[in-house]
This record gives C-alpha cells, sequence and structure tokens, in this order.
C-alpha cells in the first residue's frame, strides 16, 4: 500500500510548479527572489532552497542570463530562469 503523505506532497508541489510555469509564460524571465515572492502571496509558500532545485532540476526551465540586484551593500548577479521551448 503506497504513503498517502507522499502523494499528497508531490501533488502539492506540482501544483507549485505549475504556477510557477504559469508565473514565467506571464511576466517572462524571473530570478529565484521574485519566484519566491511571488509564490509566498499563496498558501503553502515553499522555501528559496526549494524554488532553487526545482528550477535546476526539472526540464521545464532553463537559465537565461544573469540580473543585478541591489541590495544592502551594494549591487550582486542573480540568475534569470525562463521556459524551455517546449513548454512557452
Amino acid at each position: 500500500m503506497m504513503n498517502t503523505h507522499t502523494l499528497r506532497k508531490r501533488g502539492k508541489n506540482q501544483r507549485i510548479i505549475s504556477y510557477m510555469v504559469k508565473m514565467i509564460r506571464e511576466h517572462g524571465p524571473m530570478t529565484v527572489r521574485d519566484m519566491v515572492y511571488r509564490c509566498s502571496l499563496r498558501r503553502n509558500a515553499p522555501t528559496t532552497n526549494q524554488v532553487s532545485n526545482w528550477l535546476a532540476k526539472r526540464p521545464e526551465f532553463t537559465f537565461v542570463g544573469y540580473t543585478r540586484l541591489k541590495g544592502f551593500e551594494g549591487s550582486y548577479e542573480s540568475k534569470l530562469w525562463g521556459l524551455t521551448n517546449a513548454e512557452e
């Protein structure tokens, strides 16, 4: 018999990933920080590490380039993530 807990968790993650694909389609390439912020407006928000892992491991997402962001002590580069050609 399958553990229902893992089935629910997989469904929750898939809903968040589908929402991330939808966000990128609507707003274009985004940074991890942008995605975490937009997902945090919903229930069961993912952590920054979860979003980073999904972006790096899932075939729907691809690295498109860098963008420069401003922080408290200066600026830094952050990766921009977009969709693969099959998902666009």
